[in-house]
């Protein structure tokens, strides 16, 4: 009776042990991501407003935990793109422009300009999804996910080009020096950077099925929620990207 027990005991834990296995999945993504600064403050005016979309590599590690039919728990491990683009108009600080202006005008706290503008931010996000299966069929699967990430910064270069004249008004009136100025400039932001950054991720994946592994291809995106500069007064702006990516799972 005994050896029975024993045996009965092993078999469930053998079997709980496989089922365990069954439940786990590992795989790689790889793809682009197209980040761009938001400025959520909506004021037009902002130094920090009208940036546009960049493009970048976006990839990492995940791991997929199967709970139940319709549910799983993601974590992923990315290196992100972020940031964006603004060219032309410039709203600038004065700093650097005073010992142009005539006694007894009022500095201005900025100045007006034409250049382009690019800020490119590389992160590390951990990201913890939960996966609701839509599709689960032999072949094919359909899921959405969401969470959190949080981010750690590595990366941070603000790249300016081209001349323009600085002018005192953004109507460009009045200039402020009678020659162009050359903005040609490259330089790491990342003291100017808040090093942590906190935000929502989602996005839809189909997915085909062999037997042991599964190819997909996956869209979405994410929305930080903390502001960008650590110092307000250099701007107000949030990370954001649209993600395309395709990878493969591994059952373990």
């Amino acid at each position: 009776m005994i050896r029975l027990y024993v045996t009965l005991l092993l078999s469930i834990i053998t079997v709980a042990q496989i089922q365990a296995q069954h439940r786990w999945r590992i795989g790689v993504k790889g793809g682009i991501s197209l980040p761009n600064l938001q400025d959520p403050s909506g004021n037009d005016n902002s130094q920090a407003y009208g940036y546009s979309s960049i493009m970048g590599p976006y990839f990492g590690i995940i791991t997929d935990y199967r709970i139940s039919e319709l549910l799983s728990l993601q974590g992923e491990i990315n290196y992100a793109t972020q940031g964006g683009q603004k060219n032309g108009d410039q709203k600038i600080r004065t700093v650097g422009f005073e010992s142009f202006i005539p006694a007894g005008v009022q500095v201005p706290e900025y100045v007006f300009t034409r250049f382009d503008n690019k800020v490119v931010l590389h992160y590390i996000e951990v990201a913890a999804l939960a996966k609701y299966h839509i599709v689960n069929r032999k072949h094919w699967s359909v899921t959405f996910n969401a969470g959190p990430y949080f981010g750690i910064l590595t990366y941070a270069r603000n790249t300016s080009k081209g001349n323009s004249k600085v002018y005192y008004d953004a109507q460009y009136t009045q200039p402020l020096l009678p020659y162009a100025v050359v903005f040609d400039n490259e330089e790491d932001i990342q003291p100017r950077v808040n090093p942590y950054a906190l935000g929502i991720q989602g996005g839809g994946t189909i997915g085909y099925k062999f037997k042991q592994w599964e190819v997909f291809i996956s869209g979405g995106g994410n929305v930080g929620l903390t502001i960008l500069q650590s110092d307000k007064s250099l701007g107000n702006n949030r990370t954001g990207a649209g993600t395309l990516t395709t990878g493969v799972f591994f059952q373990l």
